[in-house]
């Protein structure tokens, strides 16, 4: 007696998984000695350059993709695609990643240096072409003072935001 194979079957669990492992990509996020990976939490959304202060970054949506030391599956877009770090509830950085290839897989490196009073965040991005940045995070409790990562000027026009 011959086994009956089910092609059909066998074609649908190549394409189920041919599209989980190519839809998603993961961040990669290491912290020195002294910080602790639990407290690490990147997000990912569209945080509006128009915004009057970084306070607004913690009531916009954003799909989390890195929390608990869990990296969790996402995707990036052509254009604008933001990022939104933050530490022990405490300290935050933002920054926009500009990407001109839809199909490229990037990968994202988050390293988190310093001591827990005054952290660090180091971006490595890599396509094909590596981008690189190291950038001093923000006091939560002041990100009413802030737009962009940038301290407001007494106009509230300041805008020097890091693009990739």
């Amino acid at each position: 007696m011959h086994a009956v194979i089910d092609h059909s079957k066998i074609a649908l669990a190549i394409i189920i998984i041919s599209v989980l492992t190519s839809c998603g990509q993961k961040v990669n996020v290491t912290v020195e000695d002294g910080l602790e990976i639990t407290k690490v939490k990147v997000s990912k959304g569209f945080f509006s350059i128009n915004r009057a202060t970084d306070k607004v970054l913690f009531n916009t949506e954003h799909e989390v993709i890195f929390e608990n030391g869990t990296p969790y599956s996402f995707t990036t877009r052509y254009g604008e695609n933001d990022f939104l770090v933050t530490y022990a509830d405490e300290y935050y950085y933002q920054f926009r990643h500009f990407k001109t290839n839809q199909n490229s897989k990037d990968r994202y490196d988050f390293t988190l240096l310093g001591t827990s009073k005054n952290p660090k965040l180091k971006v490595s991005i890599n396509n094909g072409q590596t981008m690189d940045f190291e950038r001093n995070m923000n006091l939560i409790k002041d990100a009413s003072k802030f737009k962009c990562n940038t301290l407001v000027d007494s106009a509230g026009t300041i805008y020097n935001m890091k693009e990739l």
